[in-house]
């Protein structure tokens, strides 16, 4: 009996942790690309350590927002683990939020 009530504390506690870190990600109204694509999450799915190693590379010269869709998907197709900057954006966010919220 002992071990289910415990277990229950712990429960609730952990449910408390993740309902506090939602609150504070309720109150972010952006993220950075630094925040979004971690040194991690750059080593993990590219060859570089940072955002900005990956868009330097890229040798694109506009602003990023001025690159076309397309060229940019190629991009990202070919010098990441991903198939577009659709995908590789949403892992990032489900990490980011995953993270934030204390499952990781």
């Amino acid at each position: 009996m002992g071990f289910e009530i415990n277990g229950f504390d712990e429960l609730k506690k952990h449910l408390s942790k993740i309902e506090n870190n939602l609150y504070k990600m309720s109150k972010t109204d952006s993220l950075s690309f630094d925040e979004l694509f971690t040194s991690n999450f750059m080593s993990k799915h590219t060859n570089y350590k940072s955002f900005d190693e990956f868009l330097s590379a890229s040798g694109f010269t506009q602003l990023f927002e001025d690159i076309p869709d397309d060229d940019w998907d190629i991009y990202v197709s070919q010098h990441s683990n991903f198939t577009s900057w659709e995908e590789m954006v949403n892992t990032a966010a489900e990490q980011y939020v995953s993270k934030e919220l204390g499952f990781e």
